[in-house]
């Protein structure tokens, strides 16, 4: 398990779920992580998990909505690990509210966390990919960013805009050996996943209607996300760029 030997990474909302999974998984496969979230305490946990297991990592407490944390995260990061040569911008948040119920400051939050922190953190890892001749950007969107749900128009709307902010990042930064994939789960066994169910009217009834979408018949895991984003950030992606890659158990494909 040596494919991302050598790498440098940063790795976002990696104190728990898919980003968590994302962070040991790369770091089991050779590189060196910097695992970012606003949970300190969950991304401590993270860091000596892997370090535990024979890894190197850095915890990196920081809120993706403030530039300053994300300037200084950066800095930090490839200061520590030496440069950067792989992004993942997995933190995302999901509020659940009518189209004419929304909030400002919900919508708001919502495209902060989802759409602007990752325009944000690729702007300024750019210098740290040319100092390396290149680098990978995997955004994590979701299904939603290719069908819409109701009450989701705000978190659609982000992984939507995150969708298009990939393949603009592949066509400009293509030149400059810098590739940009982006990777849409569809239900996932997370605890982000678990509260938001939770938090519905009938949670037993909505856990059966979703995992009835999914044509495998079960919810997908962390773990299943985490390897196809380790193979986009390798070389084994190296001519992969601009494109999504749908995780989704033939959701919404299915009729």
């Amino acid at each position: 398990m040596t494919r991302l030997q050598g790498r440098r990474v940063l790795v976002t909302g990696a104190a728990q779920g898919i980003g968590r999974a994302i962070a040991t998984r790369a770091a089991a496969e050779g590189a060196t992580v910097a695992a970012l979230d606003i949970n300190q305490a969950g991304v401590e946990a993270v860091a000596d998990e892997i370090t535990r297991s024979g890894g190197e990592a850095l915890a990196i407490g920081a809120d993706v909505t403030s530039a300053d944390d994300c300037a200084t995260a950066v800095e930090a990061a490839a200061a520590r690990l030496g440069g950067l040569d792989g992004l993942v911008n997995n933190a995302g948040i999901l509020r659940e509210q009518r189209l004419g119920e929304i909030t400002e400051d919900a919508w708001d939050l919502t495209l902060a966390v989802n759409l602007t922190a990752p325009w944000r953190l690729t702007q300024l890892v750019i210098p740290w990919f040319d100092r390396a001749k290149g680098g990978s950007i995997v955004n994590i969107s979701s299904i939603e960013g290719l069908r819409v749900r109701p009450s989701h128009a705000a978190y659609a709307a982000a992984k939507g805009g995150l969708l298009q902010l990939t393949r603009t990042t592949a066509v400009e930064l293509g030149p400059r050996n810098i590739r940009a994939n982006a990777v849409c789960p569809g239900s996932i066994d997370t605890e982000m996943f678990r509260d938001h169910i939770e938090a519905l009217e009938d949670p037993d009834r909505a856990m059966k209607d979703l995992v009835g979408r999914n044509q495998l018949g079960r919810l997908g895991t962390a773990d299943e996300v985490a390897v196809a984003v380790i193979h986009l950030l390798s070389d084994e992606a190296a001519f992969t760029t601009g494109h999504h890659y749908v995780i989704d158990g033939a959701r919404i494909v299915a009729t």
